[in-house]
């Protein structure tokens, strides 16, 4: 079960034949503060991995996007995939006329969060923005951008035209740990905490509102891929969310919710490094801890702080698995 506010519009599910993974539609935005939208992606990729095949699974990748009205311009948080640039720009339309999309956040490196770059700043002029640790990110996984051989996603391009039709815009401004904007109407804290999904993520904290854009540092279900992240600093970036008291949190994936979600979210991987860890302490293998796999599923759903992020299944997807998240763990531990 995954938390959630009060009712609210829910995202317009695909009117193609069979629900096809690459609709490039793009639902209807919850105005969550005055002037501030969320829009809820499709967890399609996460659900059912590649049981769509190879290709359904990559094209059905997607983020979920907010928005805020400064005023007399727009700060448009992550820039999505190419594919879904024109619904998504009209759905900001639709919302606050043609007022001009100034800014856009970069939450991570991830490519459903920066893929969408270019194109949106061929449309609308927009400052790319995001901290200094993940261009570095970048840099290292995104190598084609920078004048190297295909990275991690140029790798699959192959697998989605949209990808195939464009390339990778890294951020135009970079900021060290806090960057304030300020508008006509309310003011917009980014803020980078140190190392947690990735080493490069930023929250988008609205302190006035008290609404807080999470990136994938949040997952609202059992959503989350851990590969770049640091998992005993994750919870601690969780920590210094929660310590902000924000009233609404919009994650990366999955639906909004409230300030349970981060608090859920932390009891998950604290959950998850205790129970890696008192395996390693005996001097466990990963192959035999790896065998122990649903013994730690069961552990996790059975703890109340935790359950709501646990895979239940594996979707077929190495990267999504909670073996994948065990192995994180413990090659974090063992590295100590």
């Amino acid at each position: 079960m995954t938390s959630s506010m009060s009712e609210g519009p829910q995202v317009l599910q695909s009117k193609s034949p069979g629900d096809e993974p690459n609709d490039h539609s793009v639902g209807i935005p919850q105005e969550v503060a005055p002037g501030v939208f969320f829009l809820k992606g499709g967890t399609r990729y996460f659900e059912e991995g590649t049981k769509t095949g190879p290709a359904g699974a990559v094209r059905s990748l997607m983020c979920n996007n907010g928005w805020i009205d400064l005023g007399d311009e727009v700060l448009l948080i992550d820039s999505n995939m190419p594919s879904r640039t024109d619904a998504l720009l009209s759905a900001v339309r639709d919302t606050v006329g043609e007022k001009p999309i100034k800014y856009v956040v970069n939450t991570h490196h991830h490519g459903d969060h920066v893929y969408g770059n270019r194109r949106i700043r061929e449309r609308t002029g927009a400052a790319i923005i995001a901290c200094r640790e993940m261009v570095d990110e970048l840099r290292r996984f995104e190598t084609a951008a920078f004048g190297g051989p295909p990275g991690r996603w140029e790798q699959v391009a192959t697998l989605r035209p949209d990808l195939a039709d464009t390339s990778l815009l890294p951020p135009t401004l970079v900021y060290g740990d806090r960057l304030e904007l300020i508008g006509r109407d309310r003011r917009v804290e980014l803020l980078h905490h140190g190392w947690g999904h990735t080493r490069g993520d930023t929250i988008v904290w609205l302190p006035a509102e008290r609404v807080m854009f999470a990136g994938d540092l949040v997952a609202n279900g059992p959503y989350n891929i851990v590969r770049d992240g640091e998992m005993r600093e994750w919870p601690k970036f969780l920590a210094f969310m929660e310590e902000l008291r924000p009233s609404i949190v919009c994650p990366g994936h999955g639906e909004r919710a409230g300030p349970e979600i981060l608090t859920s979210q932390r009891g998950f991987f604290l959950s998850l490094w205790a129970q890696v860890e008192s395996r390693v302490r005996d001097g466990i293998t990963l192959d035999t801890l790896l065998g122990d796999i649903e013994m730690i599923r069961a552990a996790l759903l059975a703890d109340p702080a935790a359950a709501e992020h646990v895979i239940p299944h594996d979707a077929d997807l190495a990267v999504m698995s909670l073996n994948a998240q065990v192995e994180r763990v413990f090659r974090q531990i063992v590295q100590e």
